[in-house]
């Protein structure tokens, strides 16, 4: 019986194993530092719980029950060349690795942005910003120093659009239990280095979030690159922003695995693939989700769960087309439009020519990710 080993509990490996349970042909290892699933695209709607943690994780246990052998840890180190994964104090063989091992918060070196502000990659995230957010307004209640009442997102990516949407009303709903703060007090801040916030996307859809800021009292400040954090103050050139709360979105690098032989990595940490998702100098290893890079149409894909999601499926069905006796399939990468969050009841949907916001867009938002969840779990 082959063994297939997944390092990652995302999009890409769950996605894979959704495949590879198919088969009894195969024994499935799972390999992953949490004992549960996280449908991160749903993340900052924990912040302003606008929905329940029941459509967003889900235990490992419940979803593969005894398909499949899981261990909760990190991968320690590959040995390429035996086909040996070391886990704690534990030795796993493999016929084929699946390496989907995510990514985690870039702050590019910098030992003060890392120190003063708070990376945005998970669930413990989301927890330690309320934690954050709760003590910085009791602080102002006792001493109406504006910084405590200030809020600053660096990376105006659709992640850190979504997410001082759902801290903007996380705080407000928090200033009601203060009747001596006034919520018009509160300042909130997106910070972007470049001058067009989703410049992947048509103008309409940078328009309508710029709408919302402006409805929303949400500052945005584009052509504002963060040089340097200190205590708090956000420094850019000769600007310095006072802000108690300051989450960083602003970049993303790939979790790494030591190995032997070491494996050359990319921008940003990522393992560059095959057409078919497989590191180059191994056959029977894949990689996939924030962990890899693959280029199509002269460009890298991006780093999303769409893109995660087709290529755990692609590496999974490859993997059985093999130990079939069949050829395996290029992956292509399809393009299904995309969909955001702006706090509660409004979304926005835009695909090609197609764009549309408001209620009905965070209803079919809701309604599409609640399946996707079913779906993976």
């Amino acid at each position: 019986m082959k063994k297939v080993v997944v390092i990652g509990a995302g999009f890409a490996g769950l996605m894979a194993i959704k495949q590879l349970v198919k088969s009894k042909n195969l024994e499935i290892t799972l390999i992953n530092d949490r004992d549960y699933f996280l449908f991160t695209p749903r993340l900052t709607e924990l912040l302003n719980n606008s929905i329940s943690e029941k459509i967003v994780i889900k235990p490992i246990k419940e979803i593969f029950g005894n398909k499949v052998d899981f261990i909760e840890g990190k991968a320690d180190f590959i040995d390429f060349e035996h086909n040996v994964i070391k886990i704690k104090k534990r030795y796993v063989k493999y016929d084929f690795l699946i390496m989907a091992q995510g990514a985690t918060t870039n702050f590019f070196e910098s030992k003060n942005i890392e120190k003063y502000t708070i990376g945005y990659k998970d669930y413990g995230a989301v927890l330690k910003i309320k934690e954050k957010i709760k003590n910085s307004i009791k602080q102002y209640s006792e001493t109406k120093k504006k910084e405590f009442l200030a809020f600053a997102v660096i990376g105006a990516g659709l992640t850190g659009i979504e997410l001082i949407c759902s801290l903007r009303e996380f705080v407000v709903e928090e200033i009601k239990k203060y009747p001596n703060i006034d919520k018009k007090d509160a300042k909130f801040l997106i910070l972007q280095s470049g001058s067009i916030i989703v410049p992947q996307f048509p103008n309409r859809v940078g328009k309508i979030i710029e709408k919302y800021f402006r409805k929303n009292s949400i500052e945005l400040m584009a052509g504002t690159r963060v040089e340097n954090i200190k205590n708090n103050a956000i420094i850019s050139g000769n600007k310095s922003l006072k802000a108690a709360t300051i989450i960083w979105t602003a970049g993303i690098k790939a979790n790494t695995i030591k190995s032997n032989p070491t494996l050359a990595l990319d921008k940003g940490k990522t393992i560059r693939t095959t057409s078919k998702l497989k590191i180059p100098e191994y056959v029977d290893v894949y990689a996939a989700g924030d962990a890899a890079l693959l280029m199509e149409n002269n460009a890298p894909l991006a780093s999303t769960a769409q893109t995660a999601w087709q290529e755990g499926i692609n590496i999974g069905k490859n993997i059985l087309r093999r130990i079939n006796g069949k050829k395996e399939k290029d992956f292509h990468y399809f393009h299904k439009g995309t969909l955001i969050v702006l706090g509660r009841n409004h979304g926005v949907f835009t695909y090609k020519a197609i764009t549309f916001d408001g209620k009905f867009a965070w209803h079919f938002r809701h309604l599409f990710y609640k399946f996707r969840f079913w779906q993976i779990t």
